[in-house]
């Protein structure tokens, strides 16, 4: 299997064969001389398996996590420059940050990085979403209970900036999946203070 982030003058690829491989395609740093290259291969303590693609920051370097490995083996966020200078930047610890994060990264419009975990969390295994600045350790936005969902899918960001999700399942009779939103403007990392609201509808009473 294969995805691709496209970026300015570089094509990265991610190939998910055994632990996983980042590997690029482009004329980066030499503009005359395209060239294809491995630019990291994980083996597990610093991540394995990543999820589906890489989110180029505003400093020019690519960030993404991995569903597994890690210190706890329960996945990681890495960074990775054009080089191939790998650091990870965050083991994800089940009762506290969730586990598993499944769903790429997306880039809030303050430049932070949110993502979520399907598992983990401070409230069971119902998953976390997440959010991280490059120079900041990960902050839990908020833990799934069951009851408000679980297992959370991909997050899109609208326009305005505010950050749109579902939840495989939970919610109301823990029956359907449920719809929410955050906003990023309100979350202040360092000091743990976010506002959330997440709408009560499930898919029953959407469609």
């Amino acid at each position: 299997m294969l995805q691709m982030t496209i970026t300015q003058r570089l094509l990265v690829l991610l190939v998910f064969s055994a632990a996983g491989v980042i590997q690029s395609f482009g004329s980066d740093p030499s503009p005359d001389q395209w060239s294809f290259r491995t630019l990291y291969s994980f083996s597990g303590f610093y991540g394995s398996i990543p999820t589906d693609s890489v989110l180029e920051g505003v400093d020019g370097k690519f960030y993404g996590s991995t569903q597994l490995g890690g210190s706890n083996g329960v996945g990681v966020v890495y960074r990775i420059d054009r080089s191939g200078s790998f650091q990870p930047l965050q083991s994800f610890l089940p009762g506290r940050d969730g586990s598993r994060p499944a769903t790429p990264l997306i880039k809030a419009n303050d430049a932070n990085l949110w993502g979520t975990t399907v598992a983990g969390g401070s409230r069971g295994n119902h998953g976390t979403i997440f959010s991280l600045r490059p120079d900041a350790p990960l902050f839990t936005v908020f833990s799934f209970g069951g009851t408000d969902g679980s297992f959370p899918s991909d997050l899109v960001r609208s326009a305005d900036g505010t950050i749109y999700g579902a939840c495989l399942t939970g919610g109301y009779a823990h029956k359907f999946a449920e719809l929410f939103k955050a906003f990023p403007e309100f979350v202040d990392q360092e000091q743990s203070i976010f506002l959330w609201n997440h709408l009560l509808l499930d898919v029953q009473g959407v469609w």
